[in-house]
């Protein structure tokens, strides 16, 4: 029965998928399947081809799982015989290129007495859209000066590394920051200075 309930929601995915795979996209809400076992407290044990076929999707659709603020378990169902299961059905799931967009958005499970559901919260609070209003370019000629390493490294020994995969996004993009500072505050904006030298 699991499997037939979940399937319309893998379809959409796949149909949606293949309409939008070049834009970056973020898919939210109840999935109706767990990626793996420890996603579920009690009741039968998930079949490992329902799982599978769940993340051969995700992993088709190019997608990530953002994680979560607890609780870890977003579905419940308590039963007159005093058993109870829980699951993590609810999710946030985002292509590279969404994540790289909106770098620190962070999903919650709130709380809910009126649903057996756990409502999402997508937090974009920690976004700064200064970020990405200019494209960052590198320019070569920073590395004729050794403080362009200093900074790099600076950056790069400064972040924690606890989730190497937002560590490594976070540093990059801390990166890009610190070095638009430092041209423009200490080595001298280079497209000015050129853009003097033409005239």
């Amino acid at each position: 029965m699991r499997l037939h309930e979940g399937l319309p929601t893998i379809q959409g995915l796949e149909l949606g998928y293949r309409m939008e795979r070049e834009i970056p996209w973020f898919c939210v809400g109840d999935f109706n399947e767990i990626t793996k076992q420890d996603e579920k407290v009690g009741g039968a044990i998930r079949r490992h081809n329902q799982m599978q076929s769940f993340r051969e999707v995700i992993d088709k659709c190019g997608f990530m799982h953002l994680g979560y603020i607890d609780p870890k378990y977003t579905w419940c169902r308590h039963y007159e015989n005093g058993n109870s299961i829980w699951e993590q059905l609810d999710k946030g799931l985002a292509t590279n290129s969404w994540f790289l967009k909106f770098l620190g958005s962070m999903v919650h499970h709130l709380q809910c007495d009126l649903s057996n559901h756990c409502p999402l919260l997508i937090n974009l609070s920690r976004l700064d859209p200064l970020l990405y209003k200019k494209l960052f370019w590198f320019e070569e000629m920073w590395l004729s000066n050794s403080n362009c390493e200093e900074v790099v490294q600076l950056v790069w020994n400064s972040t924690d590394d606890s989730d190497l995969g937002r560590a490594a996004l976070e540093k990059m993009s801390r990166c890009g920051r610190d070095l638009t500072w430092w041209n423009k505050n200490v080595f001298g904006n280079v497209r000015q200075e050129l853009k003097k030298m033409k005239e």
